[in-house]
Order: C-alpha cells, then structure tokens, then sequence
C-alpha cells in the first residue's frame, strides 16, 4: 500500500481531555468567529465562555463525574455550547437522536440513567417522561434580531411544561476553568447510540482519548486542512455543519476536527440541500462534510445551477455508498475535491479514506488512517486472514476504537476480540491496497447457490435516467426453500411503473443470472433507519406484504417465466 504523502504514518496523541480541542483554538484564535448561525457569529472565546457557564451550573447542581447528561438538539449553537459544558464538567454527554420514536428515547433514556436532558423546546410533545431534570432550549435565541423577531411572530406558543427550565438558566452560572480531573484514557466523554440496523440502537461508549485521536487522525489526514488547490477566501476553513451531531459521523468531522481546526462552522440545522447551497454561496463555505444522500439531493436538485459553489474545496462523504457519477457531477458542480471514507460509532467513526494525492478509485473507501491497522478474515470462523481479491469481514484496531457497549458486556465480548473490532462489514481489497465495501455480513443473499451483496444491484438500477434510490433484498420463497433478490425503486419525477421493464432489461443485459431480481416494487420513498440509512428490515417487510399485481416479474433463475 502506497501510504498518502504528507500524512504522517503514526502520531502523538495528547493524554488531554476532549475540551481541550476547544479550549486551545480559543486561546490560538479567541475573536475568529466559531460559529455562523443564520447570520448570527459566535466568536471562540464567547462559545468556551458559554461552555463554562454550562460546566459551572452542572456541578453547582452536585452532578458529578461519569453522571450522564443527554442532548436532544439538532445542530444549533446550544448543542455545541451544552456538548463542552457537559465533557468540562467531567460528565458523560449523550447525544440522542430527535428522529426516535418516543419509546425508543424512554429506553435509552432509561438506560443512561440520565441524570439531565437538554432537549429542543419544539420536541416537548414527543419528549418521554422521567426522572431527570428537562431544559429546554429555544432555537431561535440565537438568531440575528431581525429573524428572532420575525421568528417569534411565527410561533405557535411551544408549552415548556410544569418541571421544565429554560436553557438560558445553565449559563447564569459564572465561568470557572473546571477543575474535574479527567483521565482520558480511561474516563467516558460521550456514549452515542448506533443506528439500530440489525437490532436495538446499543450505547458506544468513547472516551476523551479515543474521540480525541479520531479528530486528530482525520485532521492529519487532510494535512491540518493546509492542502488547498484554491484561496481559501477568509483564509481559514469555513465549515457547513450539516451531518447531525448526534450522529458519530457528524460529532466528530463536523463538530471536533473543525473546532480542532480553528475553522467557522455553519450550522444548518434542516440537512436539506437547498439550505446547504445557500450557506456554501452565502458564507463562501470551503469544506462539506457530506453523506451520499445529500451530495445526491444536491447534484439533482432542479436549481442547482443557480448557486455559486465555487468555494467548495474539498468535500468527504461516508456512511454508504456513492455512485461514481453522481461524485463526477458534484466534482464538475463545484470544482472541490470529493473523497469517501468509511467507519462506524464503535470506531470514533473514521477508520479509511480516500488519499488526497490522487484521485479516487471509484467504490473505493481508500487507506487506513494513521495507527490503524485492519485485516480481512474469513465469514466462517473469523480467525483467518483472507486473500488479496477475497471477500472477507472487515477487523480494524487503532486508538479511536471504542471501549465497550454500554451495560452490555457479552455484546462487546463479541465484537471487541483480542484488541480487534470486528465490524460486521464484508469488504474485498484489490492489489494497490484500496479497501472496497461490500456491505454487511447480514445483507448478503445467497441466490441459486452463489453469494452476492445488494450494492452492485443497487448500483446499476441507480445508473438508470429514471431511478432515484434504489435498495435490494434478499426474500425467502419457503415454497422453494430459496431466497430471490428482489428490489425497491424510488421514480424520478415523470417515471413511474413503466420503468420496471426497461430496469429488468438492464438487469439482463449487465447482471450473471442469478444477481438479477425476480421482482421491482415501485415506491414513493425508501424505509429508512432514524439515522437515515436504508432499513433492509422495512424493504424486506414492505416487499413480501406486497400484492403481485404492482411489483415486475423478473427472469433472474426463479422469475416467473423460469417457474
């Protein structure tokens, strides 16, 4: 494997607390504007203020080290303020996903033992009840005066309820330095809940050393942002904050690496693509940590061309695959640089990127980050090394690896073993040392006695002019005892159930027998997990309660025509 040049092969990493990140561009860059907030500029030394105001309050109120504190706010400035407030007081900060259903944020409220929850106040309706005490922020408050005028005209009276506090008591405490002794290897910063793929959503607990060495790995894999092929036009990153926060992804590329970095962030609270074009134009934004869903909604958003994403530098995407010619298009939209990586939460999330020397290899996650080490072992058993060209689950080991499942010891004996995370990812590495995907060890279909995985489906119905999404299941015919590949489209506007024929056809043409699917269902929208992803459960689900009359026949082996 040629390693990336300029990136450093191992690093040092500081025996320092999380915040530190903060408290070290505030002291490096105290009036450069932390955050953008609708035209609202926070400058670093206003935000670790605020954090410490946070930090105060917290143990004024006797929570202690380890106790639990959790979050549920989308990307606005009080996220960020309560999330450095919660690691300088020494507490655990939970960021919970607002998408949740409100039985899922009672169980794993419940399960924290949460001791606070800081919520949004436009989610007290769906808020569970408890215990712990609730404050609630407005989003608004925030805003230029104008819009929280204009704002607040809006609104439609948002009940805080009987036990409720407002936000704006945490930061009536005076700022003190804290004075918590954390050990950061082995004190917790952050638990954050998976998205909940193969089962319920399990809490991965990171500490400040592992989160901190996954900022920095990432941060020097870009070269401490210094490779640019154009002028940065304040002469520092300026950074759209669109991935959630709650979202490990999201917390550390959008959240740790750039504040790491003494960049601008540009918090967009609504991920939409439309949001996302005006701040890049508006802020002049360099930087776009992405998923493959919004660099699609940009790319074919019907106003696309009417914005100026000239500033646009570099752009890295992860969290599932991304067609190549979508990445093309984005590339030539822009003129930034696009690169994929991949991780997961129990991983800090980074572990492989693509290398900012070359240009990437189309479905490829690319290298390691530095001190990362993984192997390919064989679906069996585990315990083997597979060959270059083989498939095989995907084992990684580095310092960002989390250090366990939250109260849930016999799951982390599994996945954590010898020092090695066994992901549940298949992936195959070709002879130049790039990593590809395959997907999850649960997600391959064996279909006429070979195996396949849904992406290479997915793919090719995708390159179709008509298709949006696409997703692939593998579904049991118990009458056969077999499974079919079957398939889920969602139409580009103008295209409906007459495109099932023309996608079977390219299926024919470009597919072995046996990857073809027997059936097409037509669908408005995708089932999708909260954190976004497709939900194979929901397409599984939706497919086999599916009357025949409005799904395609194939003529895979076991289509109608081969019965």
């Amino acid at each position: 494997m040629d390693h990336p040049q300029g990136v450093p092969r191992s690093l040092s990493y500081p025996e320092a607390p999380l915040y530190r990140i903060l408290e070290n561009s505030v002291v490096k860059y105290p009036k450069r504007t932390a955050i953008i907030y609708y035209g609202r500029r926070i400058s670093y030394s206003e935000l670790w203020e605020q954090s410490l105001r946070v930090a105060s309050s917290l143990m004024e109120m006797g929570l202690e080290k380890g106790d639990r504190v959790a979050l549920l706010m989308p990307n606005i400035p009080q996220f960020i303020i309560a999330y450095f407030g919660i690691l300088a007081s020494g507490c655990i900060a939970a960021p919970l996903n607002p998408l949740n259903p409100r039985g899922e944020l009672q169980r794993e409220l419940s399960e924290l033992d949460a001791r606070i929850l800081i919520a949004l106040d436009r989610f007290m309706d769906r808020l569970p009840r408890g215990d712990w005490e609730l404050y609630l922020a407005e989003a608004e408050k925030y805003l230029p005066l104008h819009l929280r005028v204009l704002t607040h005209l809006r609104r439609r009276g948002v009940k805080r309820g009987e036990k409720a506090r407002g936000f704006k008591e945490l930061l009536e405490a005076s700022p003190r330095r804290p004075e918590v002794e954390i050990e950061p290897r082995e004190d917790l910063a952050v638990i954050l809940y998976t998205g909940g793929t193969t089962g319920p959503p399990k809490g991965v607990m990171h500490t400040h050393y592992s989160l901190m060495a996954n900022a920095l790995q990432t941060y020097h894999w870009t070269r401490g942002w210094g490779e640019a092929h154009k002028p940065y036009p304040a002469g520092w990153p300026h950074v759209v904050s669109a991935v959630p926060f709650f979202h490990s992804y999201g917390l550390t590329v959008a959240l740790h690496e750039p504040i790491l970095a003494g960049a601008t962030l540009i918090l967009t609270p609504r991920p939409e693509a439309e949001e996302i074009m005006r701040a890049i134009e508006r802020y002049r934004a360099t930087h776009l940590p992405a998923t493959p869903r919004i660099i699609r909604e940009i790319v074919n958003h019907p106003r696309v061309e009417s914005y100026n994403l000239g500033s646009l530098m570099l752009s890295v995407t992860g969290g599932a695959h991304l067609e190549w010619e979508t990445a093309e298009r984005f590339m030539r939209l822009t003129g930034a640089r696009l690169h994929h990586g991949y991780g997961l939460t129990e991983a800090g999330p980074v572990t492989h990127c693509t290398p900012l020397d070359r240009e990437p290899r189309p479905g490829s996650v690319g290298f390691p980050l530095p001190d990362t080490e993984f192997r390919l072992v064989d679906l069996e058993t585990g315990r083997y090394d597979v060959p270059r060209g083989r498939p095989g689950e995907l084992v990684v080991r580095g310092p960002q690896l989390m250090r366990g499942y939250w109260r849930r010891p016999g799951e982390t004996e599994r996945a954590l073993r010898g020092g090695w995370l066994y992901t549940g990812d298949v992936a195959i590495l070709d002879d130049g040392g790039w990593l590809y995907i395959l997907g999850r060890r649960e997600e391959r279909i064996v279909a006429e006695g070979h195996a396949l995985w849904p992406g290479e489906v997915e793919e090719l119905l995708r390159s179709h002019p008509g298709v949006e999404e696409a997703a692939v299941v593998g579904v049991a015919d118990p009458m056969r005892c077999a499974m079919d590949v079957q398939a889920v489209v969602v139409p580009r506007p103008g295209y409906g159930e007459e495109l099932i024929p023309s996608l079977l056809a390219l299926c024919r043409e470009r597919l072995e027998s046996h990857k073809v699917p027997s059936r097409i269902l037509i669908v408005e929208e995708l089932p999708r997990t909260s954190l976004g992803k497709i939900d194979r459960r929901g397409v599984r689900m939706l497919l086999e309660s599916s009357p025949r009359p409005n799904v395609g026949e194939g003529e895979g082996p076991y289509g109608e025509k081969n019965r």
